[in-house]
């Protein structure tokens, strides 16, 4: 190789040209007091309207029976009453239920019927539905109810004519498993 194509590390340094140097980093006072850490407040996501026609497959099984899993979570739910309380109360607590949901759905649609004049019964009679569902261990039924009820509180109850349709259609199926559980 001709010796003016090696260039060695001490010959390229020696021929690049000068860079000034880098500033010094500005002084920052000692005691300047750290700034106060603050939480953000978080906004609320919108509440979708619950749309359980189109996701009725995963909230029931097919023909309309409840799924081996909703039936099983029923059943446990149960089963925990009736081993604190006994058998005598988990029976009343579903005769009970049987004849005041009906009558719940009832008002549920009559209210719906009333438009805004009957918003705040709607949101009452759905969040009954979902507490007494969802105490019972019938998760896929008092979801509806509880979407129903965040949906109205977000102004979407003229949106919620499909899901009360649900619940009523979808009562008569836990109707059926509770009435074969009680026996």
């Amino acid at each position: 190789q001709p010796p003016s194509a090696t260039i060695s590390p001490a010959s390229a340094a020696a021929a690049a040209p000068a860079r000034p140097a880098a500033a010094p980093a500005a002084p920052t006072p000692a005691a300047a007091a750290p700034a106060p850490i603050t939480k953000p407040t978080p906004t609320p996501a919108p509440v979708p309207a619950p749309q359980p026609q189109a996701s009725q497959a995963s909230k029931s099984g097919a023909a309309g029976k409840m799924t081996a899993a909703q039936v099983a979570e029923l059943k446990s739910k149960l089963a925990e009453f009736s081993s604190q309380l006994g058998d005598k109360f988990v029976g009343t607590l579903i005769d009970k239920i049987l004849v005041e949901v009906p009558k719940r759905l009832a008002t549920l649609r009559e209210s719906f019927g009333q438009g805004q004049a009957g918003r705040d019964e709607f949101q009452r009679q759905a969040h009954t539905l979902y507490s007494t569902t969802a105490q019972i261990g019938a998760m896929y039924y008092a979801d509806i109810a509880k979407k129903v009820e965040l949906a109205t509180k977000a102004g979407k109850m003229a949106e919620q004519g499909e899901s009360v349709t649900w619940l009523e259609d979808h009562f008569d199926v836990l109707r059926a498993e509770l009435s074969t559980i009680r026996g």
